[in-house]
């Protein structure tokens, strides 16, 4: 393996000051496109690596940052890290993760641990249970030592910290009228243990025709018989899935039964992964933008850590994406 070369060998090889070199490989204005140029191609060539970790030591942090996420088996929160991680490899950042298995007292330990090293930031999408049960201690103890916070998808109301969301609730009453503008009179909402704002959205947008809403819970599983008993008398027609593996699972059981998509019943969901998108009929979806989400929540905390946004707190949310497959029916002209 080729040795590294250090910051003082590429200076002498240049005949350049180390402070020169420095600012170059940072793209400092101070230096001229030219020598910016030509400080790069012999860091490349000479197979020079920057030192982050002396970076941070030199500027006071840890040049880490903590991540929480419930889990790593949703497409959605691994679609996150991907734009977190790819965000702080940009800054010469490193995260280190734990998964809360949606447990406050999992949360409670990683944070913990977290903690421990030192972290100058965190990136959290909160546990149900911590959600629910509005146990915020472990988190107020990270304000107390002025770590900032961002929490990413699912906000908590109960702390200030900034958050990072999407439009869900309104585009989930966008997606039901426009299930209804396509034939659907009735539609269900498949709900879970996520999906509070997605659910209201769909009540409101039957609300407003003076429809009846009906919510079928879904959690380990759905009622199957009582699914079936709707598909069979035909007083179902539309279904809003609160997720896309809910999405799928019920879809395999309709077409399972014999039932057509979209043509007895149209589905869609939330995420837009390759998996909705690979299924036949391709699931229609509203794409949440996780790795948006992801990039973004770095940016607002490097925002905060470097004092470039007020006190208080800020949230942020992204438009997400009504996505029309093959799995709903065309809106009738």
């Amino acid at each position: 393996m080729q040795r590294k070369t250090t910051l003082k060998e590429l200076s002498k090889s240049l005949n350049l000051s180390i402070s020169t070199i420095s600012k170059a490989l940072n793209n400092s204005p101070e230096i001229s496109k030219a020598t910016v140029e030509k400080v790069k191609r012999s860091a490349a060539l000479h197979n020079y690596i920057p030192n982050f970790a002396a970076r941070n030591l030199k500027a006071g942090n840890s040049g880490t940052i903590g991540i929480v996420l419930p889990t790593m088996s949703n497409p959605f929160f691994s679609s996150a890290f991907e734009g977190i991680e790819a965000a702080l490899m940009k800054r010469g950042y490193k995260s280190l993760v734990f998964l809360s298995h949606e447990s406050l007292d999992l949360e409670r330990t990683g944070i913990q641990k977290l903690v421990e090293t030192q972290i100058d930031g965190l990136i959290i999408s909160p546990a149900h249970e911590t959600i629910n049960s509005k146990s915020i201690q472990h988190l107020t103890q990270l304000k107390s030592l002025h770590i900032p916070i961002v929490t990413l998808d699912r906000t908590l109301h109960e702390i200030a910290c900034d958050s990072i969301t999407t439009d869900e609730e309104l585009k989930a009453e966008i997606a039901i009228s426009n299930m209804q503008k396509s034939g659907c009179k009735n539609i269900i909402f498949l709900s879970g243990t996520i999906g509070a704002t997605r659910k209201t959205g769909y009540k409101q947008a039957l609300k407003s025709v003076g429809q009846v809403t009906r919510i079928m819970e879904y959690h380990s599983d759905f009622p199957k018989d009582e699914l079936l008993e709707m598909l069979l008398a035909k007083s179902i027609d539309g279904i809003m899935a609160c997720s896309e593996h809910c999405a799928i699972q019920v879809m395999s059981f309709i077409l399972q039964n014999g039932f057509s998509i979209p043509q007895d019943v149209s589905v869609i969901s939330y995420h837009n992964s390759s998996i909705g998108q690979s299924f036949w009929p391709a699931l229609s979806t509203i794409d949440l933008k996780p790795e948006e989400q992801g990039n973004l929540a770095v940016q607002t905390l490097f925002d905060r850590i470097n004092g470039l946004l007020p006190s208080g707190k800020i949230n942020y949310q992204l438009d997400s994406e009504i996505i029309q497959r093959s799995s709903t029916k065309p809106i009738r002209s």
